[in-house]
């Protein structure tokens, strides 16, 4: 884990403001690491109109980031004006974004801060239950509800890709690109 976050802390993606409250994904990144600017595309040529370009809606942040990189986020989108107004609880991964509301635990804190013994925590999850809080986001998924909360089911708000013939999977059915994928442990 502390592998992946290096790398995900050291490449750095910009957000451009557009029309209807949305947010673009920008082709340019950079690597502070390496002290270097890059296309996030490589070699692709993607072009103005096209769904990947970073224009596009398939390079959107509000529907195609802001769930899995911040804290209960809510596209909120309004199909009448074409918008979003997203709200987020919290910028960033939280605590909340794996274990749900904390409203209990903080507030036994806040009144009792000098306690030392065992606290109340919130709720476990089972184990079925922890792997759809991580392929949540670690999958490739289409979401359902935009509703779910650490302990739902998984599969009643996603619907899990599956393998096919397209360029996003290898021939052995590992997913290409990106490890940190549901499918690629084989669950």
């Amino acid at each position: 884990m502390t592998r992946i976050m290096k790398i995900m802390i050291t490449r750095r993606q910009f957000l451009t403001a557009a029309v209807g409250g949305r947010w673009q994904v920008h082709e340019a990144a950079y690597d502070p690491k390496l002290n270097e600017w890059f296309n996030v595309y490589g070699i692709e040529d993607r072009r103005p109109g096209e769904w990947g370009h970073w224009t596009g809606r398939g390079m959107n942040w509000n529907s195609r980031c802001a769930d899995c990189h911040n804290t209960r986020a809510r596209k909120n989108y309004d199909e009448t004006t074409d918008g979003y107004h997203t709200t987020m609880a919290e910028m960033g991964v939280g605590c909340e974004a794996c274990h749900g509301p904390l409203k209990g635990h903080l507030e036994w804190r806040k009144e009792n801060p000098k306690a030392t013994g065992r606290e109340p925590a919130p709720p476990l999850v089972n184990r079925s239950q922890t792997l759809g809080v991580c392929a949540a986001c670690h999958s490739r998924r289409d979401d359902l509800t935009g509703e779910f909360k650490p302990g739902d089911s998984f599969f009643d708000h996603y619907s899990l890709e599956i393998l096919d013939e397209s360029d996003r999977w290898y021939a052995d059915g590992q997913v290409k690109d990106e490890g940190y994928e549901f499918a690629s442990w084989g669950c």
